[in-house]
């Protein structure tokens, strides 16, 4: 805010705000900078500068659903891979495999498929 405050040449004011846009995350840091844009300089800054950071905080905030999103695809990827792995594992016990088998075609250790064998137990 200090340095913000000292500057004078609306260039340089973007440029801060524009580095401050992309180094602070988080909802509650793009709500400050917004005020800050909107309320403190508003006078210093033109209705098109103003609007280009609005923008560039929106992306950030895009930027940052699009990466939670991403980050949920591939834990539901990584469950849903462990459930087929369960789901093999059980149907080769039912037909009587043995471990060896089991381990060398799904590509599990001795401890992996002693674990999958004490959930199917449970369930």
């Amino acid at each position: 805010m200090l340095l913000l405050e000292k500057l004078n040449k609306e260039e340089e004011i973007v440029q801060v705000l524009s580095k401050m846009i992309e180094n602070k995350k988080g909802e509650e840091n793009r709500l400050i900078l917004k005020r800050i844009i909107t309320l403190i300089m508003k006078g210093k800054l033109s209705f098109e500068n103003r609007e280009m950071l609005y923008h560039k905080l929106e992306e950030e905030e895009t930027d940052m659903v699009i990466e939670v999103l991403q980050k949920e695809n591939e834990r539901q990827r990584r469950l849903g891979m462990a459930e087929i792995l369960r789901k093999s594992v059980r149907n080769m016990l039912q037909f009587g495999e043995e471990d060896e088998k089991i381990m060398k075609y799904m590509e599990i250790s001795k401890d992996e498929l002693e674990k999958i064998k004490r959930k199917l137990a449970k369930s």
